[in-house]
């Protein structure tokens, strides 16, 4: 892995995310939001467009050197193996952040020799901001005050549900027949990956196309929480550089998650 420095890095990002966030905000209350339909039918707005452009230029002159991928850069494809790769997702949740129905996001993250090593975010509503990485541990900031370490627990716990979605009705049913734990689609107001943090999950199982902007940020800072993660394409495990962008299979999980839980919600 190359020498760099996890700690450092964050506190460059802070102000980008910040003022990325912030920024994107205000075109929203000042109803400056224009909207499009991209190809595959998913919303774009003019504040995804600025925000990509905007966190991607602030990079670059940080990191020149460095892999870029924004969602609104459409990029499908690189060079199999890139070291160091900057996933990012400038509005996660555009729907939501659209019509106001639900939480919505910035992403940042980067994964370094196909690893998530740094992941960033922020809910601009909220002004918090979650961020970790490797040999950094995990940090809540709100309001840009003192960031504060959550206490996470690392154990099993059968009584807290698992988010899984991309299944049909039958697997769900087979799950939680099987294991007696209940699963649910999602966290109302905190971004899927990240509710172990808050123990109201026990972890997330993603089985449905996902693309990497949007998982490297939050398995990346779970991960820095103590949790396992991985993604598959093809049912075979693969890295988060392995030539493409978007996998069929995504998790976090807690180190003691038992066999028989995996064996039903991964490949084997």
């Amino acid at each position: 892995m190359p020498e760099i420095n996890i700690a450092e890095r964050i506190e460059q990002l802070k102000p980008i995310i910040w003022h990325a966030g912030d920024h994107v905000e205000r075109m929203r209350r000042e109803n400056r939001i224009k909207s499009t339909t991209k190809d595959d039918q998913s919303p774009v707005t003019n504040a995804d467009v600025w925000a990509n452009e905007y966190i991607k230029e602030q990079i670059y002159q940080l990191y020149p050197d460095e892999f870029y991928i924004g969602e609104e850069d459409q990029i499908a494809s690189y060079p199999e193996g890139e070291s160091l790769i900057w996933y990012v997702d400038p509005i996660d949740g555009t729907r939501q952040f659209i019509d106001g129905t639900a939480p919505y996001y910035i992403l940042i993250g980067l994964a370094v020799e196909g690893q998530p090593a740094l992941g960033m975010v922020y809910e601009p509503e909220k002004r918090r901001l979650i961020y970790g990485g490797q040999g950094t541990g995990v940090s809540i900031q709100w309001e840009q005050n003192e960031p504060v370490q959550p206490e996470v627990n690392l154990e099993w716990n059968t009584h807290l549900p698992v988010v899984i979605k991309g299944a049909d009705r039958n697997f769900y049913h087979k799950f939680e027949k099987e294991t007696g734990i209940r699963r649910i689609g999602h966290i109302a107001d905190m971004h899927n990956a990240l509710a172990p943090l808050e123990a109201r999950t026990q972890g997330m199982v993603s089985r449905r196309h996902t693309w990497l902007w949007d998982y490297c940020a939050p398995a990346a800072i779970i991960t820095a929480a103590g949790y396992n993660w991985g993604c598959y394409k093809e049912n075979h495990p693969v890295l988060l550089n392995f030539g493409e962008c978007a996998v069929d299979i995504n998790y976090v999980l807690p180190p003691g998650t038992p066999d028989e839980v995996k064996s039903l919600l991964l490949p084997d």
